[in-house]
């Protein structure tokens, strides 16, 4: 699997002629796995808690910090304000040729959402993973890990990368101690997939996380 850390210059704008062959070609040269091209830094909304219009100011201010994929994870949030946040942060993302993926979840998950609002991917939860026979036909697809048997799911199911975690406590799992550093180590060195560690995660974790066998770091807050 090729994986690069470059800012993704290249990548055409969601925003721009979705929906074309042209437009669905030139996604499908960058990202269909094996190449799916993975920066070291993801962020993960949830508008459904910190509200819409404070969720918007972080991505517009992660995008000009330089971060170039973001995981909209917003099942709780309900429609149509949800349908009309996810066409808002990728009319934003297309501004800085940043990635997009959806977090969509459920037995028979089949990325109509994703598709609806022109994002570049899909992020299945472990469950929603479980249940398919076959990677949805996305360029860009993840998943939610907790165990060594969901990476080899993943693994086997061609995904592009999957979450582990979490990590460390974070306030999206109260009560929650973490998996730790060891035994993510022990998850994600022997694993043959781009692994982004989450739970708990900022810059100051990147180096650590990286040590530990992670491509990267999702974060929810502390981008």
């Amino acid at each position: 699997m090729m994986i690069f850390n470059e800012p993704l210059n290249f990548l055409p704008s969601p925003t721009c002629g979705r929906g074309s062959q042209d437009f669905t070609a030139a996604i499908m040269s960058h990202y269909h796995n094996p190449s799916c091209l993975l920066p070291d830094r993801m962020l993960v909304t949830h508008a459904w808690d910190e509200g819409i219009e404070k969720a918007v100011a972080r991505i517009e201010y992660a995008l000009a910090q330089g971060i170039r994929m973001i995981l909209a994870r917003e099942q709780a949030l309900p429609m149509p304000k949800r349908l009309d946040f996810l066409r808002a942060v990728v009319e934003k993302a297309g501004q800085y040729d940043a990635m997009i993926l959806i977090s969509e979840a459920g037995d028979n998950c089949g990325g109509e959402l994703s598709r609806l609002v022109g994002a570049h991917g899909i992020h299945l939860s472990g469950r929603a993973m479980n249940a398919m026979p076959n990677r949805p036909d996305f360029p860009c697809v993840g998943a939610s890990c907790h165990n060594a048997e969901e990476i080899r799911t993943a693994e086997r199911m061609g995904m592009d990368y999957v979450t582990l975690g979490p990590v460390l406590p974070t306030p999206s799992h109260p009560g929650h101690p973490g998996l730790g550093w060891d035994a993510f180590a022990a998850l994600a060195m022997n694993a043959a997939i781009p692994i982004y560690a989450i739970g708990g995660q900022s810059l100051d974790t990147l180096a650590v996380a990286r040590q530990h066998g992670a491509h990267g770091i999702a974060c929810m807050r502390n981008i």
